[in-house]
């Protein structure tokens, strides 16, 4: 009896030892249980992480794509602009080129035009003088003839040979002006107020003739005529 109370002790013992070791492996498999669903939850995690990630990696491998595209024709429109830009400059050179050689040409147009007037209205003041000396003569002539006629017909002789004289060296005076002047004008043959008025106009007009001409030269040019 007493053995198989030890017996059954030893049995209550083994039992409490495998019940504790039971409780110890369910404890332990619940552990395992609990750890792998973390381990699980970890890996949903990551999936979803590595998910996003690879859409990120994805767009961002798009977007280098549209940034490499986008580079390439920024670097043709630049290359075309530098283009444009050297011939924009070669041509804006060659403008400056072409003003300033118009600027030289203008510059001496403008002084032989200014000699040329300077000369003109020298050539004038000297003609107007002449004529002026021409007028003066030309009217004692006339207080002569008129005198002439009134004298007596033996003083009449001497003064038609004196106004024979007077006539050429008028006549003379007359061809020199207009030798000076290079108007291409009939032989004066008698200076009267008429005359005198006639060479008055055509001075005038030749004047404001070539006046005409320098004026719409320099418009042309777009050159201020003030100069």
């Amino acid at each position: 009896v007493e053995l198989l109370k030890r017996q059954l002790k030893q049995c209550d013992l083994k039992l409490q030892h495998a019940v504790a070791t039971a409780e110890a492996s369910q404890e332990k498999q619940k552990m395992l249980y609990d750890t792998i669903e973390d381990m699980e939850h970890v890996i949903k995690d990551l999936k979803s992480k590595v998910l996003k990630a690879e859409s990120h990696a994805d767009s961002a491998e798009d977007k280098c794509i549209i940034l490499s595209e986008s580079n390439a024709d920024l670097n043709e429109e630049v290359n075309f602009l530098r283009s444009k830009l050297e011939c924009l400059e070669r041509s804006l050179h060659q403008a400056e080129e072409a003003k300033m050689t118009t600027a030289k040409d203008i510059g001496k147009r403008t002084k032989f035009f200014k000699s040329l007037v300077t000369q003109l209205a020298l050539e004038r003041e000297r003609l107007n003088k002449k004529l002026s000396s021409l007028a003066s003569e030309n009217k004692m002539l006339v207080v002569k003839l008129k005198q002439a006629y009134k004298d007596s017909s033996p003083f009449s002789a001497n003064f038609s040979s004196d106004h024979e004289a007077n006539k050429k060296n008028s006549s003379a005076n007359d061809n020199e002006v207009k030798s000076d002047s290079m108007l291409d004008v009939e032989t004066v043959r008698r200076i009267d107020p008429g005359v005198l008025t006639s060479k008055h106009l055509l001075i005038s007009l030749f004047v404001l003739l070539l006046s005409a001409v320098t004026f719409l030269y320099f418009k042309d040019l777009n050159v201020d005529f003030s100069l």
